[in-house]
């Protein structure tokens, strides 16, 4: 009973849409720092640099570079 509990509590802190919410302040502070700036990313097909390029694109950025490495 308490595994289900637990699993359950676990699912909603480690949700995938909810894992990079950020409030407007925190928003506002970052195109403000991402603003005209060139953007490097690695491990970006994996996924959280996936997810992390996915809400990139919201920002006004001067270039982004993204690199991944085939674990194969």
């Amino acid at each position: 009973m308490l595994a289900k509990k637990y699993s359950k509590l676990e699912k909603l802190i480690i949700s995938k849409d909810d894992r990079f919410l950020l409030n407007r302040k925190q928003n506002d502070e970052l195109k403000k720092n991402f603003d005209e700036s060139i953007i490097l990313v690695t491990g970006a097909a994996g996924s959280i640099g996936s997810r992390f390029v996915e809400r990139l694109i919201d920002y006004n950025f001067k270039r982004l570079i993204l690199i991944d490495k085939d674990e194969n």
